[in-house]
């Protein structure tokens, strides 16, 4: 028997004959136990076992060793002694058998993916050693509909923890597709007219930058300073960008197309056509072929109907950038752009870089960091400003590092005592710092909007999951539930767009009579094992928060009040902080964030008071007072109250203080009409100040919706907000005075 060949990964067998005891003494030296990177199966016959019973064949195992770090599947060996039984492959040799792999193991890589055959020749037994990569980033490898994984000796459904890990992947690779230089193509293989309106649109937007400057450059020059040339040679984004239709055969074997297709009602394919390369000007050809009806709606109270577009141009265009933008093209797949009677539907090659759409919106890592990881390497002026100098040779890398500063501050975060600081060096560029106007809006979190029946399945699904993992580290049978049958009704419920009451009450009563029987279980777990640690740290405060949600929704349900009010609700389990907010508007009753009180000093916002349960601002007036004497150190003289705090405590605090207020007088209004409508008119400029400022935040400034994962550095994102806002409208003030001073 020769020795095997090593080169790289791959181990090439050049065995001229091999007994069975030869083998067995082979697997034992390179495989000598089962861990998460091997496993030793019998499987004698293959015809049933590749892809049989889910948990128990081939698929599964491969699944769950491509779901760690990849590894070896050793068949036709005993699973306890490594003695050779040898395996009846059926009708699978070894290219079918890959063949089959990937296609019944979803994500699997075939790169490193391959099958050693071993033959006794005294007993003539066939082994197969799989040789299984790990799986790609961000993209767990499924068999059966699940994804799969070993703890220990057992296969079980993979675990939210491992998902999650996988999902939270880095994605990015060394190289940069698009980035790349084609060879062979020059300037000449780029569209004229794609050229201009990219150097017409790269005016719009950087109009910093004088427009002769732009007009001046070469060809060359602005194609570099858009980044699509590098070193005197075009990128492949170049030319996905603005090159010429010849020039898309450069890029083979990618395909770089959008094919447009429009379907009736039967889902039959009237009209389609394809398009290519310059994307910057076909966009334009590709939404002019859509049918976008006028649409047109009665509203009550008028003859005269509300007419709208069937699609929202913004949107759709967005939609069909992103495809172009976010498509992997060496996948060698179209672009595909489906115009349904009543839908448009878009879908490219690739796959989601946050693996689910739940992760994206709960996701406190947003592209915005690595643009600020790239900015802070790059511009010497943030450098300065942060008292660091980064080399070029050692840049920042870690963009998690703006994460863990970030809850670094939050920590250390206190508010009174910041702004403080803020106001005594901004007081100097403040005017009027004896009146003070006041409001609270709510600054909502980026969360799903929460239903009864949403918020118990979430229940339901997190407690069995602990219930499953403790049974499994327990070696214990799983307790019998209905698990899967309310797992359909839910999903039946979830489909109907209209529930009725009944259907609803019916719902969350089987939802919460699952839920507390799985609890029940899981206590009676941990009530039986004292000693053995069932749970981590982040287990058991999830669990604790789905029975405090148990039983708010159980002593809820058997009050028959769908509208009776729940103290401390918890709205959600990842944010169980988030409290509802009563607002009483009318195109929002409720609103889930943090409550704000502001004070406005001169178009300068202060948080007065801050909380995630509701609390009422009319009885703030004194407190928002005292903060404006503590920052200004100016007693406030003019007020300009909202309406909601017209009471007789806040008018006796204001006449005994000698503040001027825009209440309006009490009694009839023919003695103090004209009085009154002054001060309705200052109520209107202060609605408008505050309102404005509000508004400002929100849009511009990250607090329209906030994500965050826990409280303290949502609190820290408001005050960062609030006062960024400030700051950029002093330094907007500072500009003008200069030019005026010149």
């Amino acid at each position: 028997m020769g020795p095997p060949e090593q080169e790289g990964k791959r181990l090439y067998l050049i065995y001229i004959s091999m007994t069975e005891l030869e083998l067995q003494q082979y697997l034992l030296r390179e495989y000598p136990q089962e861990n998460a990177r091997c496993e030793w199966k019998e499987f004698k016959n293959l015809k049933n076992s590749f892809c049989g019973d889910e948990k128990n064949d081939v698929i599964s195992y491969v699944s769950a060793i491509a779901n760690m770090d990849g590894g070896d599947l050793v068949i036709g060996v005993h699973d306890k002694t490594l003695e050779i039984v040898g395996t009846d492959t059926y009708n699978y040799d070894k290219q079918k058998a890959i063949l089959r792999l990937t296609e019944r193991c979803v994500n699997l890589s075939t790169e490193d993916l391959y099958i050693d055959e071993f033959i006794t020749d005294d007993t003539n037994r066939k082994v197969w050693v799989i040789h299984i990569p790990k799986h790609l980033p961000k993209r767990p490898v499924f068999a059966h509909n699940k994804a799969w994984q070993r703890i220990e000796d057992s296969l079980v459904e993979m675990t939210t923890e491992r998902m999650s890990t996988i999902l939270d992947e880095p994605i990015f690779s060394e190289t940069d597709w698009s980035a790349q230089i084609v060879s062979d193509a020059t300037i000449d293989d780029l569209d004229e007219v794609a050229i201009a309106k990219a150097r017409m649109m790269f005016k719009k937007v950087h109009s910093r930058i004088p427009e002769a400057e732009v007009n001046a450059w070469t060809v060359e020059t602005f194609l570099s300073k858009c980044g699509i040339m590098k070193n005197g040679g075009i990128t492949r984004a170049a030319i996905i960008l603005l090159g010429k239709y010849e020039s898309a055969f450069k890029l083979r074997p990618a395909v770089v197309q959008v094919t447009w297709t429009r379907r009736d009602e039967k889902q039959d394919v009237v009209d389609y056509e394809h398009f290519t390369v310059p994307f910057i000007l076909t966009v334009d050809e590709i939404l002019s072929k859509i049918e976008n009806l006028t649409m047109r709606e009665m509203p009550g109270g008028t003859l005269f109907p509300d007419t709208m577009k069937q699609y929202d141009d913004y949107t759709i265009r967005e939609a069909l950038h992103n495809c172009i933008a976010h498509q992997d093209y060496t996948m060698q797949q179209r672009i595909n752009f489906v115009e349904n009677p009543t839908y448009l539907y878009y879908s490219n090659a690739g796959s989601f870089i946050p693996g689910t759409l739940e992760n994206a919106l709960t996701n406190e890592e947003p592209q915005a960091y690595f643009r600020l990881m790239d900015a802070l390497n790059g511009n010497i002026h943030y450098q300065i400003f942060c008292g660091i100098r980064i080399s070029p040779e050692n840049q920042l890398t870690n963009y998690k590092l703006i994460d863990s500063i970030l809850v670094e501050l939050s920590k250390k975060l206190k508010i009174q005592e910041q702004q403080k600081v803020l106001a005594d060096a901004w007081k100097p560029y403040m005017k009027n710092l004896d009146t003070v106007y006041t409001d609270a809006s709510c600054y909502e979190s980026l969360m799903r909007f929460p239903t009864d029946v949403k918020l118990l399945w979430e229940c339901v699904d997190r407690a069995y999951k602990m219930m499953c993992g403790i049974s499994s580290q327990l070696g214990e049978h799983r307790m019998r539930t209905k698990y899967n049958d309310i797992d359909k009704a839910n999903l039946a419920y979830r489909k109907r767009r209209k529930h009725t009451h009944k259907q609803t009450r019916k719902m969350i009563m089987r939802l919460l009579a699952l839920l507390g029987k799985i609890l029940g279980e899981i206590r009676r777990q941990m009530r039986v094992h004292p000693d053995e640690e069932l749970l981590n740290y982040k287990q058991l405060d999830m669990l604790e928060t789905v029975t405090r949600v148990y039983r708010q929704q159980k002593n809820h349900f058997k009050s028959g009040d769908s509208r009776e009010s729940i103290p401390n609700r918890i709205v959600s389990l990842s944010k169980p902080y988030i409290r509802p907010i009563v607002r009483g508007k009318e195109t929002k009753i409720v609103e889930f964030g943090a409550k704000c009180n502001n004070i406005l000093i001169d178009g300068i916002s202060f948080i007065e008071k801050l909380s995630f349960n509701a609390f009422n601002e009319g009885t703030r007036l004194k407190h928002c007072v005292s903060l404006s004497k503590k920052l200004t150190g100016v007693d406030v003289k003019k007020d300009r109250w909202r309406p909601g705090l017209l009471g007789n405590d806040n008018r006796t605090f204001c006449k005994e203080n000698g503040i001027e207020t825009s209440f309006t007088q009490k009694g009839r209004t023919g003695k103090n009409e004209v009085k009154n409508a002054t001060k309705r008119e200052l109520a209107r400029v202060r609605a408008t100040a505050m309102e404005g400022s509000f508004g400002t935040q929100k849009e511009h400034y990250g607090l329209r919706k906030i994500a965050a994962r826990i409280k303290s550095t949502e609190i820290m994102l408001i005050f960062f907000g609030i006062h960024t806002a400030n700051v950029v409208n002093l330094a907007r003030r500072e500009s003008v005075q200069v030019a005026l001073a010149a």
